[in-house]
């Protein structure tokens, strides 16, 4: 009970300071309207059995209440929560257990009824309360309630019959063995297949787990752990760089300028070499037309296959630059996600002051940071912050977790389960190069000649990773 406020009750009407007789005396001298007046103040009853009491009975009822400490107005002054706890508190051992009887009857019966995305919503409604509560629990909150909860849960167990001592095992021996069926579901899921290129990360993009029961899986560990899964895309470097040289010998100044325009979308679109002739070329052109160039000549049959693969794209006119554009450059999957809003409740923030932490704030994902060693890729804008130009890092689950799924246009947002593998020095390195290609492009210095010999020195320093500055490029001009 908010003690200022019974407080300034008995300011308002005189009662302040003064004894139980003093207090009769003020309020015999008052008209029943009055006395009507002062007890609903208080929240003292006036009537008995829908009959208005008399004033003496008034001023009585009026005392007693004001010995007990004014209950009703306590009461009345109480949160729903605080309400609910103060009846507990009264309840008798059988009392108690009844009610959680009928508690977890009437929960059963509701959770019986719910549909799939009912239960969803309560259960993320669930965790948010409960986060929110043990968020704010000091230490020995926290310890007083896992003590009372290891209590509560030995006395239901104290009182259990065989019957029900069996019945709740073979619940949770069922109930396990579905989370250990889910679990090893999604492991399945997760396993690498013939999609899986040699650029995806295992534990990001794939995981082997449960590798024994898929000879596919496990025979992918062996390479992974060999290092022969990489062999792919160095192998394609090399038919670049020999394909390249093989046009300048031949002096074929078309297919050299496609092929040199290809690097550059390429780059331009951030990805390794191999992953990006595998999305130019596709399957289908594979098939028919590229299979029908090699059988045409004997030397091609020979090539490496990424050799003539890059050659057959070279010199012939089946896929145009503009198609590898649109298959190449795609919109950066992290960017596609800047906009996105988000409702996060206020005890995400470190430090954040106890009369926030339950607040929910307005988000929205504003720029992306690749370099993060926490992998807080997201940095997020929150409205209504006295900070305007304050922004904050934020992982992927965290967007996961918190986003506003009730936005407009929320459905064409790519939300993935986890974010796809990338290479942070392979993005700032393709950000260089593109920036090197950018200047090169537009200074009238470097004629055609030039152009395509930058070309080549770009692609064996940066898809072997090589560490060679701006500067370097410019000086080897």
């Amino acid at each position: 009970m908010s003690l200022q406020h019974v407080l300034a009750l008995e300011v308002k009407h005189h009662l302040h300071g003064k004894s139980s007789q003093e207090i009769g005396d003020l309020m015999q001298s008052m008209s029943n309207g009055e006395l009507v007046a002062l007890l609903k103040d208080f929240k003292v009853p006036y009537n008995h059995k829908r009959k208005k009491l008399k004033a003496c009975e008034m001023i009585e009822e009026f005392k007693k209440h004001r010995e007990d400490g004014y209950p009703r107005l306590k009461r009345s002054l109480m949160t729903p929560a605080q309400r609910i706890a103060a009846d507990r508190e009264k309840e008798t051992l059988e009392e108690t257990r009844a009610r959680q009887e009928a508690d977890a009857l009437r929960h059963g019966e509701r959770r019986a009824n719910e549909t799939l995305e009912e239960t969803r919503a309560r259960q993320e409604a669930d965790a948010l309360r409960h986060g929110e509560r043990r968020a704010n629990e000091t230490l020995e909150e926290t310890r007083a309630r896992q003590q009372a909860d290891a209590l509560q849960h030995a006395e239901r167990r104290a009182n259990e019959t065989s019957e029900e001592t069996r019945a709740r095992q073979e619940a949770d021996a069922l109930r396990h063995g579905e989370a250990r069926m889910k679990e090893k579901d999604s492991i399945r899921s997760r396993w690498p297949s013939d999609d899986t290129t040699p650029w995806m990360q295992p534990g990001k993009d794939y995981i082997l787990d449960l590798h024994e029961e898929s000879p596919e899986t496990t025979q992918h560990l062996f390479h992974d752990a060999s290092g022969k899964g990489q062999d792919r895309g160095s192998s394609c470097n090399v038919a670049y760089t020999r394909v390249h040289r093989q046009l300048e010998k031949t002096n074929n100044i078309s297919s050299l300028d496609k092929l040199v325009g290809f690097c550059k979308i390429h780059i331009e679109g951030g990805k390794n070499l191999f992953e990006s002739i595998t999305l130019a070329v596709p399957e289908e052109n594979i098939r028919n037309e590229f299979d029908q160039w090699v059988n045409e000549d004997e030397n091609r049959r020979i090539l490496n296959l990424h050799e003539a693969r890059f050659e057959w794209f070279a010199t012939t006119n089946v896929i145009s630059l503009e198609d590898c554009k649109t298959r190449i450059v795609t919109v950066n999957w992290f960017e596609s996600l800047i906009g996105l809003k988000l409702i996060v409740p206020g005890y995400w923030w470190n430090n954040c002051k106890a009369e926030d932490k339950s607040k929910l704030w307005r988000c929205e994902i504003e720029s992306i940071d690749y370099h993060d060693a926490a992998e807080r890729y997201f940095k997020i804008k929150c409205e209504d912050d006295q900070y305007p130009d304050a922004r904050y890092e934020m992982s992927y689950k965290g967007v996961l977790k918190y986003m506003d799924v009730d936005q407009d246009g929320f459905s064409s947002f790519d939300l993935r389960e986890q974010v796809p593998y990338f290479d942070p020095e392979y993005v700032a390195m393709c950000e260089k190069n593109q920036k090197l290609l950018n200047y090169i492009e537009s200074n009238p210095s470097y004629d055609d000649e030039k152009k395509r010999y930058v070309d080549v020195i770009d692609v064996v320093t940066f898809l072997y990773s090589y560490i060679v500055s701006h500067d370097l490029f410019v000086i080897l001009l």
